[in-house]
């Protein structure tokens, strides 16, 4: 997964500097996000879960009335 730097850091041996966009393993970005080292990019990134997103949403409705 593509992640940047938010601090310099050294991962699977090489140095990698502030604002520098690299790849990390998925096990190892959920611990480093904690550590407040990397940040995921929105784009390639995926959660780790898949939530369950019905397959018909009921109409959006406000005070009874059909919102426009």
């Amino acid at each position: 997964m593509k992640v940047k730097a938010l601090k310099n850091l050294i991962y699977d041996g090489a140095f990698y500097k502030v604002g520098e966009v690299f790849t990390m393993k998925d096990t190892d970005v959920t611990n480093f996000e904690m550590l407040k080292l990397v940040i995921r990019l929105l784009q390639g990134s995926r959660p780790d879960f898949k939530a369950n997103v019905p397959n018909a949403l009921p109409p959006l409705t406000v005070d009874g009335k059909k919102k426009k």
